[in-house]
């Protein structure tokens, strides 16, 4: 089972949901649902805008997400510590542009990998594969992560635990290549609208989305 994250902010993006933006004429979270669908992948969409979910309903499990001011890493926590019973588990996020081929791979990955872009904006992951197994070292990096977001006043974000569980210090730049695979490709995600304005200029234009 594959668990999507998109319960995004809208006011970054005016009066519309970034998972929501048309990426080759298809609302980008709707087109990876679509992309796991041909792949044979069940989905779960964890979100409470019900925009998103009028969008993707037809396509995927539609579950409640947390509302701010909760946090993704709490959100995470929840559906990390809850929805885990696969052997393989894939948390994935709803602003994130696929390339076919990297999202096959995140796929067919079946060690604790996280999947990113060091290019962009620090690496930070764009999905994250793991065992059941490591949910208990998962939880407790998420607790972790949460106290120090918490303590130091640091912005609420996922990559916190994920260069945590990956072994490295939270607060650099910094990879461990064992454990972070980087999608050379154009697969990016949408933080701010200047991502959206790149893709639609320099990347969609140039690829036909496959």
């Amino acid at each position: 089972m594959i668990h999507i994250l998109a319960n995004g902010l809208r006011e970054r993006f005016g009066s519309t949901s970034k998972q929501l933006v048309p990426v080759w004429g298809v609302p980008v979270l709707r087109r990876t649902c679509l992309m796991l669908k041909e792949l044979g992948e069940e989905c779960i969409v964890f979100t409470s805008d019900q925009w998103v979910r009028a969008v993707v309903q037809d396509v995927a499990m539609v579950l409640p997400g947390l509302d701010p001011p909760e946090g993704i890493l709490q959100e995470e926590y929840e559906i990390v510590k809850n929805w885990s019973k696969d052997f393989i588990n894939r948390l994935l996020y709803g602003d994130v542009v696929w390339e076919r081929s990297a999202l096959y791979a995140v796929c067919d990955c079946k060690k604790p990998m996280v999947f990113g872009n060091k290019k962009n904006h620090g690496g930070e992951g764009y999905a994250i594969v793991y065992p059941r197994t490591e949910v208990p070292v998962m939880l407790t990096c998420y607790k972790a992560a949460i106290d120090q977001v918490n303590q130091e006043g640091l912005k609420n974000s996922g990559w916190y635990m994920s260069r945590r569980w990956t072994g490295i210090d939270p607060l650099k730049v910094e990879y461990n290549d064992k454990m972070f695979a980087d999608l050379s490709g154009w697969t990016m995600d949408f933080d701010f609208p200047e991502d959206y304005e790149y893709f639609k200029k320099e990347v969609e234009p140039k690829h036909d989305g496959t």
